[in-house]
């Protein structure tokens, strides 16, 4: 399987430190990862050279797109075999914002938590199957001795 990520992972935020997370973890067991920089603020960090190394991958011939943007700025993609919208918000409900019918469009949506799969899409009219796929992090990290 050869996966287009479309995220803000260069941007030093809390959604970039998941894309970066998800990235990685998507490498980590085999999956093909294109990961291309969609810019939502000003800011620029270093990335892991991993996904530096991922973003010279082509992105010819994926056969899923997964788009980890805010929801106003999906776009369903016909050429995609299966197209993802990868959100989260904090809130109870969008209904009367774009996001509905931006994630309508979409075949399937990633959300980290059982609030934003069952309450948020019921509330906001989001017709979409949503899937809980966790926030992923390095657990190394917390098994250090301080």
């Amino acid at each position: 399987m050869k996966v287009l990520y479309l995220g803000c992972y260069k941007d030093g935020t809390g959604w970039a430190n998941a894309a970066i997370n998800y990235i990685l973890s998507l490498d980590s067991v085999g999956v093909e990862v294109v990961p291309r920089f969609v810019k939502l603020n000003d800011r620029s960090v270093e990335i892991p050279s991993k996904i530096q190394k991922l973003e010279t991958n082509s992105d010819k011939k994926c056969d899923v797109v997964i788009q980890h943007v805010l929801p106003h700025q999906i776009d369903y993609r016909g050429e995609f075999e299966k197209n993802i919208s990868l959100y989260v918000a904090e809130t109870d409900t969008c209904k009367n914002s774009a996001w509905p019918d931006r994630i309508n469009l979409m075949d399937e949506a990633w959300v980290p938590n059982t609030h934003l799969a069952t309450d948020f899409a019921t509330n906001s009219n989001i017709a979409t199957n949503h899937f809980v796929i966790p926030h992923s992090c390095n657990t190394s990290l917390y098994q250090k001795k301080i």
